[in-house]
């Protein structure tokens, strides 16, 4: 009668364990096939773009996932409002606009500013008669957010002048912002500030001067912009 009892008991067991797999078991799975993996699309899909005018694409790695995304400017229509957008590899993105004030805007790329993986993306957000003024742009909870200096919007010139220089280079991690000023066109009273990338925010932590020939090496990054792979003077 003992025997019987632990052979019923054994059944049981045995089969309330088959039923268990059977329940959780996918029948569409391949046999020998593991969980399966939901891969995220990226950001919400971005509505199909205006047809613009005066547009312009660069590259960069903006959400960290180690894929090239696209930065996309232009504005619609002559007079029109200038937008950045930032497209993803992995699927939809972002965008914002630009004030009214804003003049020549041009995707330039991206860049590594701080310690995470993403790229903060540069953008030509203003000119002057020597020369572009360039922001930074970094991409949050799927939204493109400018990044600031001193509470503003950051706009760091790049020009050339016969009395005043500037140029913005990039360290690891942080940026430069360059500045040069002459009464002569021989000599420049020339400074440096050193930026971290702190949130969206360019925090400053270093500044420098110097008096600089006009034919002197050193004075080179004072009119560029250059920035890993990105530059132009």
């Amino acid at each position: 009668m003992r025997r019987v009892l632990v052979l019923v008991l054994a059944a049981l067991l045995l089969g309330g364990c088959r039923g268990k797999a059977t329940d959780t078991a996918d029948p569409t799975a391949p046999v020998g096939a593991g969980p399966t993996t939901i891969v995220s699309t990226g950001c919400p899909n971005l509505p199909a773009p205006t047809a613009t005018v005066e547009a312009s694409t660069a590259a960069g790695d903006f959400d960290g996932d180690g894929r090239p995304d696209r930065l996309v400017t232009g504005r619609v229509g002559a007079g029109g409002a200038w937008k950045v957008r930032m497209e993803l590899a992995a699927g939809g993105g972002a965008e914002t606009e630009l004030p009214a004030g804003a003049e020549g805007v041009k995707a330039i790329g991206g860049a590594q500013l701080d310690v995470g993986p993403a790229q903060a993306a540069f953008a030509a957000v203003g000119r002057s008669a020597a020369g572009p003024n360039v922001g930074l742009f970094v991409l949050r909870a799927c939204k493109v957010e400018r990044v600031t200096l001193a509470g503003q919007p950051a706009e760091l010139a790049v020009r050339t002048g016969a009395e005043s220089r500037a140029g913005v280079g990039c360290q690891g991690p942080g940026l430069v912002a360059y500045a040069a000023t002459s009464s002569d066109g021989r000599f420049y009273q020339a400074r440096t500030t050193s930026y971290l990338l702190v949130g969206l925010v360019l925090d400053e932590v270093h500044r420098a001067a110097s008096m600089l020939g006009a034919d002197d090496p050193a004075l080179a990054p004072y009119s560029t912009f250059r920035c890993g792979p990105l530059s132009f003077s």
